[in-house]
């Protein structure tokens, strides 16, 4: 075979001009060149069958749903961490009411026993009771946002990596009941990208706000 200097057309070794743009062919190739070539062209040709399947998705769209698997193990573990911090600080609050003599009902008030020196602890625990608390509430509302956006990187994996899985959920009900083989249309396949990507940058917002409340 021999490839044109001038647009790399590839042709048979009886040819002195190429055939598309009529310039002048050198020298056959190499076999290994001719070899390099063939394995190019079979991998573009796998290619293009792979894109023609109904569900194929580009590798952009799949990275982002293995990006958002990760930040759903991410948000698991530092919700885990939120709430182990959340029991440390009232386990704290209960020994420094008990180093001063003072009790933690199970409605979480104070109990003393009236004197002088129970009331002055009351009020070392309540000034102390209030700064736990607002971390406290810090806490729970890094965790609250931190599960919400698990739902929405949640969606977004599942529509990018599996969209076959999502379309046949979607027409079981239809397949079912009128036996008829359904192919999603292209509009059906844009609205899908679009929701995951919609759905991946929600969660990243909710872990951009977690970790703006951590620091």
């Amino acid at each position: 075979m021999k490839k044109c200097p001038m647009c790399g057309a590839i042709q048979n070794d009886s040819r002195s001009v190429c055939i598309d743009c009529g310039a002048r062919l050198g020298t056959p190739m190499s076999k290994e060149d001719e070899v390099a070539i063939d394995e190019a062209m079979d991998g573009k040709l796998e290619e293009g069958g792979a894109k023609t399947d109904f569900f194929y998705t580009p590798i952009v769209l799949r990275i982002i749903g293995i990006i958002s698997v990760i930040v759903i193990i991410a948000l698991a573990v530092l919700t885990s961490v939120t709430f182990a911090e959340k029991n440390a600080l009232k386990s704290e609050m209960e020994e420094k009411a008990e180093e001063l003599g003072v009790f933690m009902s199970d409605a979480g008030n104070f109990v003393f026993s009236g004197d002088d020196t129970d009331v002055k602890a009351l009020e070392v625990l309540e000034a102390y009771k209030n700064d736990i608390d607002a971390h406290i509430d810090a806490l729970e509302d890094r965790a609250a946002i931190m599960l919400i956006s698990i739902v929405p990187l949640a969606a977004s994996a599942v529509t990018l990596l599996f969209p076959s899985a999502v379309w046949t959920l979607e027409t079981w009900t239809w397949r079912r009941m009128y036996s008829v083989t359904m192919e999603p249309t292209f509009m059906w396949l844009t609205v899908a990208r679009v929701f995951g990507c919609i759905c991946f940058a929600l969660g990243a917002a909710g872990l951009i706000c977690a970790i703006t409340l951590m620091l």
